[in-house]
């Protein structure tokens, strides 16, 4: 079943684990659905 994504930016758990602080800035102060 899909699910409507209302962010702009994902990001996986695989780039979150990476990168954190990279994944919560790609959103700019905006959220960020993982």
């Amino acid at each position: 079943m899909a699910n409507i994504i209302l962010s702009d930016t994902s990001a996986s758990i695989s780039e979150l684990k990476k990168n954190p602080m990279a994944t919560v800035n790609a959103g700019a102060g905006y959220p960020v659905a993982i």
